[in-house]
């Protein structure tokens, strides 16, 4: 009882303060579990005292995380992600491929679009496999994205999250797209520019 309730505090407690449904999976295993611990008990006095040590337990090493995010937007769902997902809708067809470069993947649900196929994420360790870049390009060719979205890259080492750049993929990109605009702070549009 007293780990399942400890997790079940915990997995809980993960969900807030930026509620994502993601963070929410955990608890939704364990509350089933921890009821039946519950109605098998039926609180004996002693689990009422362990639950209210444990809960300041948890308290005092969970809070500074809380109070530091509390009331932050939504993650990946907050004001830019909306933004950009309009701006996606506006600048392609229904039916257009759309790749992000640096964004995050949620984006092709949000705007309603699909990646160009073989779809993959942009992470250094898959992308600097031997011949991944020459593959999906080679790919790209039968279907090529009609609009890219590139985020300019964070500061930190080369294959970090948000500063990583497939280079062959980037040099193909500069080659074949005509940057248009910034339509969000840091985010360029690109454009095809060969049919």
């Amino acid at each position: 009882f007293v780990l399942t309730f400890i997790f079940f505090l915990c997995s809980l407690l993960t969900v807030y303060p930026r509620f994502s449904f993601f963070h929410f999976q955990p608890t939704l295993v364990v509350a089933p579990i921890l009821l039946i611990f519950l109605l098998k008990n039926r609180f004996k006095e002693v689990s009422i005292n362990l639950i209210i040590v444990l809960i300041i337990f948890s308290s005092r090493n969970i809070y500074p995380k809380v109070r530091i995010d509390w009331g932050k937007e939504t993650r990946f769902f907050g004001f830019e992600e909306k933004r950009l997902s309009q701006i996606i809708q506006q600048e392609s067809g229904k039916e257009d491929k759309v790749y992000l470069l640096g964004l995050y993947s949620n984006l092709y649900t949000m705007a309603d679009r699909v990646p160009p196929k073989r779809w993959f994420d942009n992470y250094g360790w898959y992308l600097e496999i031997e011949n991944v870049q020459e593959e999906i390009l080679e790919r790209w060719k039968e279907e090529l994205p009609e609009i890219i979205l590139w985020r300019i890259p964070e500061k930190g080492a080369w294959y970090e999250l948000g500063v990583y750049q497939p280079k062959k993929i980037t040099d193909f990109i500069s080659k074949n797209y005509n940057r248009e605009s910034e339509p969000y702070p840091g985010v360029f549009l690109w454009k095809l520019n060969i049919k």
